[in-house]
């Protein structure tokens, strides 16, 4: 578990100049004790923990999923060396496969008519699934991927396009060819840059990070540093993923907000020998980068 930076540490390596030193160490500690309290919770005897509301136990865990997920993100803006989150990733896993097994112990319990996903991937939810997934790649953490693939997989019958072709990279056996990013802007504009040659690639790249943020306007995080509640930064985690899996030189855009440079370093060392190269799949459009007019029907039913 990282340590919380002092102030003088964090003005020297601070990460996201918008994250001043309080709403940092205020997320820190918060979420620290997030991961205190429910620890404490459920190291309780069975009998114990088999008295708490399975709702509260749900909503405990589900806090306790999202801040580790948070962690990462403050930790990586607040200045962290990167190898001290690589070592926090298993347990920010660790902690939505609690969830995990609380949200469908509720869902099989008569509590809710309808079964709630782990990842919710056509709203807010999508977040914190495209994050984990882009953190296990960047951190060089991809053996993990396998146990957080189910996770996300659960209750979400529609595949999302991006998450298949980063999940696929790593793990393989998904389906590369869903046409939909469930949550779709900012996500989706990131979609030609699978299909483009390669030397196009690092223009599109370009071009979807100086959207990024406005594209973001509908996502809970826009414009959240004016308050600083919660405000762990912002970070394209996908343009770095894909820029890792696909190979791309990052020399031209690498300098642009929203792109987590130091991340792209640590993984480039990390995953030395580990990712393969990336093979587009087949086009049924040739030059429909947008990949509007593929229409999958999915039908999955929940695990």
């Amino acid at each position: 578990m990282p340590d919380c930076q002092p102030a003088d540490r964090f003005l020297q390596s601070l990460r996201e100049p918008l994250l001043n030193y309080d709403v940092y160490q205020e997320n820190f500690c918060s979420q620290l004790e997030t991961f205190e309290h429910v620890r404490e919770r459920l190291q309780q005897p069975p009998e114990q923990v088999a008295q708490i509301p399975l709702f509260n136990l749900m909503h405990a865990t589900q806090r306790l999923a999202m801040d580790a997920c948070s962690h990462l993100a403050n930790c990586y803006s607040g200045g962290h060396d990167i190898g001290e989150l690589q070592a926090f990733y298993e347990q920010a896993v660790e902690h939505w496969e609690t969830y995990a097994h609380y949200n469908q112990a509720y869902n099989n319990s008569d509590k809710r008519d309808t079964p709630w996903a782990h990842f919710a991937l056509a709203g807010p939810d999508y977040r914190h699934a495209l994050a984990m997934v882009c953190f296990g790649i960047l951190l060089g953490r991809q053996q993990l991927l396998p146990r957080l693939a189910p996770l996300i997989d659960y209750c979400n019958e529609k595949r999302d396009a991006l998450l298949e072709r980063l999940l696929d990279h790593c793990i393989g056996g998904r389906d590369v060819e869903a046409s939909t990013c469930r949550r779709n802007l900012p996500y989706s504009n990131a979609m030609p840059v699978f299909a483009a040659p390669h030397a196009e690639r690092p223009t599109l790249m370009a071009n979807y990070l100086a959207a990024w943020y406005q594209a973001s306007r509908r996502e809970d995080y826009y414009d959240r540093h004016t308050s600083g509640y919660q405000f762990v930064g912002y970070w394209a985690w996908e343009a770095a993923a894909i820029t890792l899996v696909l190979g791309i030189d990052d020399a031209s855009y690498r300098h642009l907000p929203y792109y987590p440079k130091d991340m792209v370093d640590f993984a480039r060392q990390a995953n030395a020998c580990k990712l393969a190269a990336y093979v587009a799949p087949p086009q049924r459009f040739p030059g429909d980068l947008s990949f509007a007019r593929m229409a999958i029907q999915l039908n999955h039913s929940c695990l």
